[in-house]
């Protein structure tokens, strides 16, 4: 797949909860290959912002063009090419991260064949392939926040977005990721 010169672009982004502003006439570019990161003071429209990117919220008003094509409610086709790590962990408890991760896998329509060559690989890669024998809610928070680096990472994605991925993790963890 070509991937256009420019990884995402902003146009006038705006999020307002009521009368609070988080985002305002927020306008960028990202070229494609980059490394980005927002830096700022807690309240300062960082994760909200990444939100609106995603999905994960709808933006009041402004564009918003990811891997070249409009990122609106139609873009399930769209949604497949990224990958999010929330700042607040979206993991099922109740599973183990090889049963997590091949559920993510499977929401990206990944093969089984694919899903258990990236579940094995991602689990080795952030040395959690020795702790199958326990539920994600049984984790460490180092460790919690490694699975959902993995699931952000399970498809492959083209664009990889990550909300606070240091906070919670131990300098071991962080040199995984």
């Amino acid at each position: 797949m070509l991937i256009p010169m420019n990884a995402i672009e902003i146009g006038n982004l705006r999020k307002q909860y009521g009368k609070t502003t988080a985002v305002e006439d927020l306008s960028l570019t990202v070229p494609a290959g980059s490394f980005f990161g927002f830096l700022g003071p807690n309240g300062a429209g960082k994760s909200t912002t990444i939100g609106c990117l995603t999905g994960l919220l709808d933006p009041t008003a402004g564009s918003v063009r990811l891997l070249g094509q409009p990122f609106n409610d139609n873009a399930v086709a769209l949604k497949k090419r990224i990958g999010v790590m929330p700042e607040n962990l979206a993991l099922f408890e109740a599973l183990y991260a090889h049963e997590f991760l091949s559920f993510q896998a499977r929401m990206y329509g990944l093969d089984p064949a694919t899903t258990g060559m990236r579940v094995t690989e991602l689990l080795t890669a952030l040395e959690l392939d020795g702790a199958g024998k326990k539920p994600l809610s049984e984790f460490s928070a180092g460790m919690r926040k490694r699975v959902a680096f993995a699931a952000a990472l399970i498809s492959s994605p083209e664009i990889l977005f990550l909300d606070e991925p240091f906070e919670s993790i131990d300098p071991a963890g962080v040199a995984l990721m």
